[in-house]
């Protein structure tokens, strides 16, 4: 099977997704991006991470953590942590414009 670029991939799905997504696209494009995806032992996790990426079916989120997890070395583990730790700061930051600051002393 044929698969795109890395290079190739990012410049796709900098045109698709989230305001996010494409920024961050975008950001990666000016760092070091290998011409080529390197040789994999077949039924690795690295192919079937390489597949995902590759997959135009899948949200584009999920294709640039596969991809990024691939060329950058960014574990899995590590973006969904990042990305949970940002999701959990945007709701507290919603419940203190819904409540307010609390006066001292109540």
């Amino acid at each position: 099977m044929h698969y795109p670029r890395p290079r190739n991939l990012l410049i796709e799905l900098s045109n698709k997704g989230t305001d996010k997504t494409r920024l961050e696209c975008l950001r990666l494009l000016e760092l070091d991006v290998p011409a080529s995806w390197g040789h994999y032992n077949r039924r690795s996790r690295e192919t079937q991470l390489r597949k995902f990426a590759c997959d135009r079916t899948r949200p584009a989120s999920n294709r640039l953590r596969c991809l990024k997890a691939l060329v950058f070395g960014i574990p899995l583990e590590t973006q969904l942590a990042i990305k949970q730790h940002e999701k959990e700061s945007r709701i507290a930051k919603r419940k203190y414009r819904t409540r307010g600051p609390q006066p001292i002393g109540s």
